[in-house]
């Protein structure tokens, strides 16, 4: 199996990480974190090359993000038409508590809102039941085979590491879907890291706008967001887990750089970290989860167009950055929208 090293912070992982925290996985406890896990880069000089290859392109972005800036805001979006006002927010999913990131302009388009739509439905109590069937479903191995299975030895050793590392048992992600297994770990080390899908940009607007009255809508159904991801070839799966796994020893950094960068609304260095698909996995995973969804939604925010009104957009920023970005297609198709 070729491991393409994916960026720990993985757009992937990170962006679902609420989800995984919807099925109630084991409660990762703090431990330190291992040291970087080498799998099998060293006896294949192809695997070698394009381990250097990612070193590179994951220092140029680290590179690029830390030496641009932003306005000390997260970005927003404003899409316009003769009587229709749509705010795009990026965000962050999980964040920590204590993280300040509200501005004068990210609440007064809030206040002027009459619906908050966001991705999926993760709080109600219908849309965690359709988050924990899909899971249920498509999250877990029906035919009795096993990660110990369809993982080598040293494959199953960086993964096995990596679980131990925020003391989440390998039995306990075994039975599951590799896809699964790595959105169920990445989420483990971001809580240890100190992040909190309580404290994400979503879950506190999706709270105000209930205490407010405002109506509250969502782009996408659980699986149309994770089927995706669900639906890539076993090895591509595969290699997406023991990718998260290799380089675990960085994403508390990883995660921390990404958070600055998005609260200090630094776009330029966020299309560093997110809009390349050799850091965030695959081109099929970027395309599963970025490109495709984007496309999708396109045609719902022209809808909304279409009614009087003002709305408020809240999705993660990575759908809103970049050249496949849902802010460059409108823009594409002719549509007014002003922002970074």
């Amino acid at each position: 199996m070729t491991c393409r090293f994916a960026m720990p912070l993985s757009l992937v992982g990170i962006a679902l990480a609420c989800v995984a925290a919807c099925a109630d996985p084991p409660t990762p406890q703090p431990a330190a974190a291992p040291p970087a896990i080498e799998v099998g880069v060293a006896a294949d000089p192809a695997e070698a090359a394009e381990r250097a290859a990612y070193k590179a392109a994951y220092e140029r972005a680290m590179a690029a993000a830390k030496a641009s800036k932003g306005k000390g805001q997260p970005a927003m979006w404003t899409v316009k038409d003769s009587d229709t006002t749509i705010y795009l927010l990026g965000t962050i999913h999980l964040l920590k508590p204590d993280l300040v990131w509200r501005s004068r302009e990210i609440d007064t388009a809030f206040a002027a809102s009459s619906r908050i739509v966001f991705e999926i439905d993760v709080s109600s109590a219908a849309g965690q039941r359709a988050i924990m069937q899909f899971l249920s479903t498509h999250g877990t191995r029906a035919d009795g085979a096993t990660l110990s299975s369809v993982l080598s030895p040293a494959e199953k050793l960086a993964v096995s590491q990596a679980a131990e590392s925020v003391k989440l048992p390998f039995d306990a992600l075994d039975a599951m879907q590799p896809w699964y297994a790595a959105i169920l770990l990445t989420q483990a080390g971001v809580t240890q890291a100190g992040f909190d899908p309580r404290s994400g940009v979503e879950s506190v607007l999706e709270a105000e706008a209930r205490q407010t009255g405002k109506k509250t809508a969502y782009l996408e159904t659980p699986e149309e967001q994770l089927s995706g991801l669900a639906r890539l070839p076993a090895a591509e799966q595969a290699d997406f887990l023991v990718d998260t796994a290799v380089d675990f020893a960085t994403l508390d950094h990883d995660i921390n750089l990404l958070a600055a960068e998005w609260a200090d609304g630094d776009t330029a260095g966020l299309v560093a970290l997110l809009d390349d698909p050799q850091l965030l996995g695959s081109e099929a995973i970027y395309k599963a989860m970025i490109a495709q969804r984007n496309l999708n939604w396109v045609p719902k925010l022209e809808a909304m167009l279409a009614e009087p009104g003002t709305v408020m957009v809240a999705v993660g920023t990575a759908h809103l950055i970049g050249e496949d970005s849902v802010v460059k297609s409108l823009r594409d198709k002719g549509h007014t929208v002003t922002g970074p």
